[in-house]
């Protein structure tokens, strides 16, 4: 009788042991999922804030240059209206 007991007793112990045990580990997963998870998420933000940053960089010095050679060209093309050029001079001259 005694054995029955104490294997009954060893039996709910580990059983409950392990109930625990599969718990807090099964939480401890979650918990470093989630840490993970936005972690991961606050690098691909900084990425693309970057990316945005470089891409918005490179257009503006693109519209610098054309808007450089958007005014030689005014400058260009008024001197020639000022003269007596033709229309073709100026089309050759492009």
């Amino acid at each position: 009788m005694w054995s029955r007991l104490t294997d009954s007793i060893s039996k709910k112990l580990i059983l409950t042991i392990a109930v625990v045990a599969i718990v807090i580990f099964s939480g401890m997963t979650l918990l470093v999922v989630n840490q993970a998870t936005g972690q991961q998420k606050e690098v691909a933000g900084e990425r693309m804030q970057e990316m945005t940053q470089s891409y918005a960089n490179d257009f503006n010095v693109d519209m610098k240059r054309y808007m450089e050679t958007a005014k030689t060209l005014t400058l260009t093309l008024e001197k020639y209206q000022k003269s007596d050029a033709s229309r073709e001079e100026v089309v050759n001259m492009l």
